[in-house]
């Protein structure tokens, strides 16, 4: 299945504080992950962090908001054990720590009243972020909100696309109903497409899915290769496509509850209307239901339940001469 991706605007990661870059792990299509150290200034590794909402106060004991959640929600994405609440305690000390900790980058103590604070982080719009310049060079004296990498377009919306250039046998047949779970990455999705449905798209939410796709191999693959699109471009172009550019991306799903099917030629099937048709099978006409169609196959289940041993094609294909096609089989 195919889904499109809709990105925002081109973002730019800006240094958190001022000093010389000591350390600079910035080429273009390579990705940026929250929880990782990309750079450093004045021999301090900068931590790249994701939130839904970015830092933009000193977090200390007791301070609640949604900035307390994202940071919270962020620490447990990456495998820390930060609060549930929205309420910054000890336990976010301990877990903000631990990650600093591991990338050598700026951590609360006593010196600052074990707070985090905005300049201890480089804010990232999503869990991950391709890069698509890398404006400075090492070496180079940053002022805070010095521009350091421009990051290609986050991704602000996504819709299941659905393919209507199948063959005749399911050129009107509609997405059979049910369930499905989508793998993207190593998580997987619950998602009920609409079986009935006549937009050609069909919008899926949820920010838990939007940052699996943005860092999934396959959508990093498409993206790079529209950032790479972009590189020649003039500026009014790439401005023009940085905004509502939309990415489609292939993506494997399946029916959550497994039905079985037969598998008929398509030549075999008449009377086709709205993922119904009928089959000649040992002799009798058998209503049946479209599934799907494959490689010159298609997938069909039987409405009464039975079993298909044979189908014939000249019955479904020949003039009613003898009446048999005209017999319905509903």
């Amino acid at each position: 299945m195919t889904i499109r991706v809709t990105q925002g605007t081109d973002n730019t990661l800006r240094a958190p504080v001022e000093g010389i870059l000591t350390h600079y792990d910035c080429a273009t299509g390579t990705t940026v992950d929250s929880g990782s150290a990309p750079l450093a200034i004045n021999g301090r590794n900068i931590l790249a962090l994701h939130t839904t909402t970015p830092l933009y106060r000193t977090l200390k004991s007791g301070v609640q908001g949604t900035d307390v959640q994202a940071l919270h929600d962020e620490l447990r994405a990456l495998g820390y054990a930060a609060p549930e609440s929205d309420i910054f305690a000890w336990e976010s000390v301990e877990a903000f720590n631990a990650l600093a900790d591991a990338h050598g980058t700026a951590h609360a103590s006593a010196e600052n009243g074990w707070s985090v604070t905005p300049d201890m982080v480089m804010w990232i719009p999503s869990r991950s972020v391709m890069i698509k310049e890398c404006p400075v060079r090492m070496g180079a004296t940053l002022q805070t909100g010095t521009d350091v990498m421009l990051a290609a377009p986050s991704i602000v919306g996504a819709a299941i696309v659905h393919d209507d250039s199948n063959s005749a046998a399911t050129a009107a047949t509609p997405l059979v109903a049910g369930m499905r779970t989508i793998g993207i990455g190593v998580a997987s999705f619950d998602v009920t497409p609409n079986s009935n449905a006549e937009q050609s798209v069909e919008p899926l939410t949820g920010h838990a899915l939007l940052d699996a796709i943005a860092m999934s191999q396959e959508y990093q693959a498409a993206a790079a290769g529209d950032v790479q699109a972009t590189m020649g471009a003039t500026p009014t172009d790439q401005s023009q496509s940085a905004m509502g550019n939309a990415v489609d991306v292939t993506y494997q799903w399946r029916l959550k509850e497994p039905m079985t099917v037969a598998f008929v030629p398509p030549a075999a099937l008449y009377d086709v209307h709205n993922g119904k048709a009928c089959v000649v099978a040992d002799g009798e006409p058998r209503a049946v239901t479209i599934v799907a169609s494959q490689l010159g196959r298609a997938m069909v289940t039987v409405e009464d339940g039975s079993t298909l041993h044979t189908v014939e094609l000249s019955r479904a294909n020949a003039s009613d001469k003898d009446g048999m096609n005209a017999k319905a089989c509903r």
